[in-house]
């Protein structure tokens, strides 16, 4: 992904294309290797509920409640905010977060995930990103490698969902994609991105 950015053939205008142009390929392995060497942990917790707490697009592109107080119906979203605003703003990493998803969301996204629907909406996830969803390094003989999406952040894999689905996102891996995310609708990303939220990024258990 990095020499995706590094070569333009992956956009992001807020700021990783110019951090991959500045790094040599060298750093980008060094980096690479020490990210992979990281025990995956969840900080996160999924719950859902009718109504939410209302919220701000603050410090670092976060949402926070807002400190006005206040609540508002959930929608078709998943809202996500730190549990300790002060632990968030000091970019602490051990801050805890929790996402809040409409109520029936992770029964239908456990469905989407684990078979594909009944509707064979898309392709169950294990597929291609094999057992507990923790990723392969390479699908089948095509020597693509899977990441894992086992308790990753459902905004992070949400808007990764949709690259891949308007076209945005180039490369092999999105060749690989968009027939898996074409069929999508908005409701199915979102059960999908909160059921894989849930799911402990180590083993991939539930």
């Amino acid at each position: 992904q990095m020499m995706d950015f590094k070569s333009g053939m992956r956009i992001d205008i807020a700021r990783m294309n110019g951090i991959a142009k500045e790094m040599s390929d060298q750093e980008i392995d060094e980096a690479t290797m020490w990210f992979a060497s990281l025990k995956p942990r969840s900080n996160q917790r999924v719950v859902e509920q009718d109504t939410v707490p209302k919220t701000i697009v603050a410090q670092g592109r976060m949402r926070f409640a807002d400190p006005k107080g206040g609540t508002e119906p959930i929608g078709s979203r998943i809202i996500t905010v730190p549990e300790d605003v002060n632990v968030a703003r000091m970019r602490d990493p051990n801050t805890k977060f929790v996402s809040y998803a409409p109520p029936g969301t992770l029964a239908r996204g456990k469905e989407l995930v684990e078979t594909g629907g009944a509707d064979k909406k898309t392709a169950a996830c294990g597929t291609c990103h094999g057992p507990g969803l923790n990723g392969l390094a390479s699908i089948g003989k095509t020597g693509i490698a899977a990441p894992r999406i086992a308790g990753q952040h459902p905004i992070y894999l949400a808007r990764e969902l949709y690259l891949f689905k308007d076209g945005s996102r180039n490369g092999m891996t999105s060749k690989l994609m968009a027939p898996v995310v074409r069929n999508l609708d908005d409701a199915d990303i979102l059960a999908i991105c909160a059921y894989l939220a849930t799911m402990d990024p180590a083993t991939g258990a539930k």
